[in-house]
C-alpha cells in the first residue's frame, strides 16, 4: 500500500491553526491497511498554532467525552512527539514506491505543514506526492459520524476513493472490451 490518508482536527481555519489531533490509514484500490491516531496535547496546540473563537466554541459544543480526549493529559502527546509519531507510521509503511499524501483538502495538507515547520521537522513524504480527496469525491456528501475522531474521518475518505478507484477500473473495463468487440 502506497497511499495514506490522514485527517486532522484543527482550532482555526488558518494555514497556522493549532492541531487538535491526526489520523491516518493505509490504503489502496483494494483495501484499508494499517492506522494511526494520535491527539495532541491542548497546551501545545494553543503554544504552537493558532485558536479562533469559533473552533473553541466548536470544541466546547463536542459531548464530554469527545472534549476528554483532548483535554486528558493522559491520551495526547505534544505536538512534537505526535509529528514524530506520524513521520515513523509513514516511514514504517512506504513500500518501494514513494507513499501518497491524501487530506479532505490541499488546505488540510498545508496546515498540516505548517505544523511540521513550526517544530523544525522535515515532512515524511514528497511535497509533489500529496493529494486532495475533494478533488475525487464530495467529501461533504460522505456519511461518516461525526461523533467520531480524525481517524474515522480518514477512514471514510480512503474507502470513498477506493470505492472511486474501483467504479473507474470497471468503467475502463467495460470500455476496453467494447472496443475490442468493434
Amino acid at each position: 500500500m502506497n497511499n495514506i490518508m490522514i485527517a486532522i482536527e484543527r482550532l482555526s481555519d488558518s494555514e497556522d491553526a493549532a492541531l487538535l489531533s491526526i489520523g491516518a490509514v493505509m490504503f489502496n484500490e483494494k483495501e484499508l491497511g494499517n492506522v494511526f491516531y494520535q491527539s495532541i496535547a491542548m497546551k501545545d496546540s494553543y503554544y504552537y498554532g493558532d485558536i479562533s473563537i469559533n473552533k473553541i466554541n466548536w470544541l466546547l459544543s463536542l459531548s464530554k467525552m469527545q472534549q476528554a480526549e483532548y483535554i486528558n493529559k493522559n491520551l495526547s502527546l505534544d505536538l512534537k512527539l505526535a509529528i514524530k509519531k506520524l513521520n515513523e507510521f509513514i516511514c514504517k509503511n512506504e513500500v518501494c514506491e514513494p507513499i501518497k499524501i491524501w487530506a479532505k483538502t490541499k488546505q488540510d495538507i498545508s496546515v498540516l505543514r505548517a505544523a511540521y515547520s513550526r517544530i523544525d521537522m522535515q515532512t515524511a513524504w514528497r511535497f509533489d506526492n500529496e493529494y486532495s480527496a475533494s478533488e475525487i469525491i464530495d467529501c461533504e456528501l460522505m456519511n461518516y459520524d461525526h461523533r467520531y475522531n480524525t481517524l474515522s474521518k480518514a477512514v471514510c475518505m480512503a474507502k470513498e476513493i477506493t470505492k472511486q478507484n474501483k467504479s473507474k477500473k470497471y468503467f475502463y473495463k467495460v470500455i476496453n472490451w467494447i472496443k475490442k468487440w468493434n
